[in-house]
């Protein structure tokens, strides 16, 4: 969680000209939902915490952390700050966090939304974000001065 930091604000550096209030919104919302999840997460690896402790605060953040995707996705297909179909990755990433939320909240981790949105996650957010890294590095995606 604590990698996607500087991509949350890459990404609304590419797209607050379309929307300044919603892409900071989304910015702050998914900021917030990292910030929680990875000091949640440390918690629970140094046994502070037990998972049951934290499950619900952990989904909320996880939650968090898709709708930043998701609406900061959908303002990158608008202004088409990048190509359509990694824009198109990234909101199917948002909407893989947030049915993952879902799933646990109202049936646990077996539930079909959570397995729908884990698959989301996983392919999702490997092919978007090494897309839009080596949309980055390359070069080929610049940041507006």
């Amino acid at each position: 969680m604590l990698l996607m930091l500087p991509v949350s604000v890459g990404l609304f550096l590419l797209i607050h000209h379309s929307g300044a209030g919603l892409a900071l919104l989304a910015t702050a919302v998914g900021i917030i939902g990292m910030l929680v999840a990875a000091m949640l997460q440390a918690l629970l690896v140094l046994n502070i915490v037990r998972y049951e402790q934290t499950i619900a605060a952990v989904l909320t953040a996880g939650g968090a952390v898709g709708l930043w995707l998701l609406l900061a996705n959908i303002l990158a297909l608008i202004i088409t700050a990048f190509p359509g179909g990694l824009a198109i990755s990234g909101v199917a990433v948002g909407a893989g966090y947030i049915l993952v939320a879902l799933g646990f909240r109202i049936g646990g981790q077996e539930h079909p939304l959570s397995y729908a949105g884990a698959i989301l996650v996983t392919a999702g957010y490997s092919l978007w974000s090494i897309w839009l890294g080596w949309l980055f590095t390359s070069g080929r995606l610049n940041l507006p001065k």
